[in-house]
């Protein structure tokens, strides 16, 4: 979490342009048709057409004034560049509506693959590798137990198996009897862990996938899938096995779904938010950059973030 945290470049990427774009620039003759939602592409209006659709203020006068006040400012360009960027000015409220209508861009469906697959770094999400290695050991304690149960099951059938048809002395029947039993528990330890995965899988991909569509999260999501896995496993075999482990299941689903919840609330509290906020800044400075026409490769070495009030615990105390 540090790493990722730690691993991020500020800088202007070099390769794209040696100039960062700027809204000031002239529109080009041939503009890009915009993609459809149907295509996979992601398709970013520039900032002269966001400014079209959103209702701006009109700061001509702000701008003015605050030439005329102080020009010996570090962070503003000479007055003759003011004068002339004086109509782009632009105040915080407007630079947040220029946000908001440019993360509206994206389709539920580019959100789900982005909150199931992406990452910034190319890497595997951390809440996706905690699903796989819960799926992982849940499957394989699942495995041992069942196996461990069969063998316990089958010992006296095997026992008079082998020693009434097979051997004629005691020790061979009962070495044959161990393998056999060994044999058997590896393969319902294998069986029922093939099925707990696949079926875990299942279910938390899905709650992943819903997750991310609705943005939020609920426990009763895994419910109906870890109940419907139980019966599965268990409808073949006898009716009452079936109804325990359908309970059972609901069981489960309630307290996966609870880990479950708890993990997604830390990592958001923890991660998510904090790279929301560190990128919801950072595209705040870069607009106001590019609509002010300074060429930026990283921030001042007196930029002072906006201050956000610190949140202790949890619930109806927690600081709003």
């Amino acid at each position: 979490m540090f790493h990722l945290l730690l691993s991020r470049s500020l800088s202007w990427p070099s390769f794209l342009s040696p100039k960062p774009p700027s809204s000031t620039d002239v529109e080009p003759t041939s503009p890009i048709s915009p993609v459809s939602e149907s295509s996979s592409q992601n398709y970013l209006e520039s900032n002269i057409t966001l400014s079209k659709q959103v209702q701006l203020s009109k700061n001509k006068d702000v701008t003015q004034s605050l030439v005329k006040r102080d020009v010996s400012l570090p962070v503003l360009p000479d007055p003759k560049q003011l004068e002339i960027l004086g109509k782009h000015y632009l105040t915080r409220e407007d630079l947040e509506k220029l946000v908001q209508l440019r993360f509206q861009q994206e389709t539920p469906m580019q959100r789900v693959k982005y909150y199931l697959w992406k990452d910034e770094l190319g890497r595997y999400p951390v809440y996706a590798r905690r699903k796989d290695y819960t799926c992982v050991g849940v499957s394989i304690i699942q495995g041992h137990i069942y196996g461990t149960y069969r063998l316990r099951e089958m010992r006296p059938v095997y026992v008079r198996q082998t020693s009434l048809l097979k051997f004629q002395d005691r020790f061979t029947a009962e070495r044959a009897m161990m393998q056999n039993n060994v044999v058997n528990w590896m393969k319902g330890a294998y069986r029922t862990g093939l099925l707990t995965y696949c079926g875990l899988e299942i279910i938390l991909t899905s709650s992943l996938a819903i997750q991310a569509y609705r943005n939020k999260s609920t426990i009763f999501d895994f419910i109906p899938g870890c109940a419907f896995v139980g019966f599965l496993i268990k409808a073949l075999h006898s009716p009452m096995g079936a109804l325990i482990s359908t309970g059972f299941g609901v069981v489960t689903g309630f307290g996966c779904g609870t880990l479950v919840y708890l993990a997604n609330y830390l990592i958001d509290e923890n991660y998510e938010t904090l790279h929301h906020k560190s990128v919801a800044e950072w595209i705040l400075y870069r607009e106001n950059a590019e609509l002010w026409g300074v060429h930026v490769d990283k921030l001042p070495e007196d930029y002072k973030p906006p201050e956000i009030p610190e949140k202790f615990g949890v619930g109806w105390h927690k600081a709003t």
